[in-house]
């Protein structure tokens, strides 16, 4: 990027400036909403803006007391290096110097410096433009913290996609449940896409289910909105207690339940899938997304058989010996599908 004198001269400015180093290090929640309201309203400076943050990211800068003298020396030889490989004359070289203001040469410096480690800056560049993906195996779960403090426990069979310079924006195959980080200062949302649809929110916990052909998502607490894929479509505000279950497959709005208990929607966390007089045609494909086996039922009105109850699943065999024991299902290994012939 060019810059004319008035740029260099505002640029100075904010690098003077112990708030701008805050919001380019994203570490004052009052400093970061103060820039960024800054930049909304004047957007041409924008650019100028992301100059400054790469020069603060890129420099570790601290003002030291150092005898001008030494500051000057430094500076000059570092010059005199560049300029030996480019020809320049001692000359040109004495008048950029005297053009330097002492509020400058540290801004010379951390350039000089920036320029010479500009192999690094592209390879950070390059990593921050490569997603970070975690996944679950059949029968695993697993839970981290993303880089903004929000909580992920990820169920089995589940895949998360996130940015490294955009953590607040993550993409989901499978499930998992959140615990989004508030940031009260700047206002900043927390993004779940799926196939189906964007969950938008701020601070709250919800679960987002990505499965077979649709996606549901239910709110423990707090408040989120969702986007489905369908543009015709408004937007669907949510409430604790809220599920709602959408498939652009089918372009079509499956549920819109209210005051559904977490316990239903969230057991699988602790290890346990409870179900409420849930027919088979929908509780067996759960199960097989978790362990990614198949089950097949010989006769076809037992898929109209309701459970009710806890099924376990940390472990299949745990889960089938459950199955058989407490449910009263018939069910013989074959390979990796399972046939279930009736129920006693």
């Amino acid at each position: 990027m060019n810059l004319n004198q008035e740029q260099l001269d505002l640029l100075e400015k904010w690098l003077d400036d112990p708030s701008f180093h805050n919001w380019a290090k994203q570490t004052n929640d009052t400093d970061i909403a103060h820039w960024e309201h800054f930049f909304n309203l004047h957007p041409r400076l924008q650019a100028l803006g992301e100059t400054g943050r790469s020069l603060v990211i890129g420099v570790p800068f601290q003002k030291v007391p150092v005898d001008e003298s030494e500051d000057r020396a430094a500076l000059d030889q570092l010059l005199q290096r560049l300029e030996q490989k480019g020809g320049s004359g001692r000359t040109n070289r004495e008048a950029r110097l005297r053009k330097l203001r002492p509020g400058r040469r540290w801004i010379a410096v951390a350039s000089i410096i920036l320029v010479l480690t500009i192999g690094w800056g592209i390879y950070r560049s390059e990593f921050a433009n490569k997603p970070i993906q975690l996944s679950t195996d059949y029968g695993e779960q697993y839970q981290t913290q993303l880089p903004d403090g929000s909580l992920v426990h990820l169920n089995a069979n589940s895949r998360l996609t996130y940015y490294p310079d955009k953590p607040r924006k993550v993409w989901l195959e499978g499930e998992a449940f959140f615990e989004v980080q508030k940031k009260a200062a700047t206002g900043a949302t927390f993004q779940v896409i799926t196939e189906d649809l964007a969950v938008t929110v701020h601070g709250t916990a919800f679960n987002v289910n990505a499965r077979n052909d649709q996606t549901k998502v239910f709110l423990e607490e707090g408040k989120v909105s969702l986007q489905v894929a369908d543009p015709e479509r408004s937007r669907i505000d949510m409430q604790p207690g809220d599920l709602v279950s959408y498939s652009k497959k089918q372009n079509n709005l499956l549920e819109n339940q209210k005051d559904v208990s977490a316990l239903e929607s969230v057991s699988w966390k602790d290890g346990t899938l409870i179900f409420k007089e849930t027919p088979l045609s929908e509780a067996l494909p759960e199960i097989e997304e978790i362990y990614g086996i198949e089950f097949v039922v010989l006769e076809e009105k037992l898929l109209d058989e309701t459970i009710g109850g806890g099924v376990p699943i940390r472990d299949l065999q745990v889960t089938l010996q459950t199955l058989r024991d407490v449910y009263g299902l018939r069910i013989e290994a074959d390979g990796n599908r399972y046939l279930i012939s009736g129920v006693e």
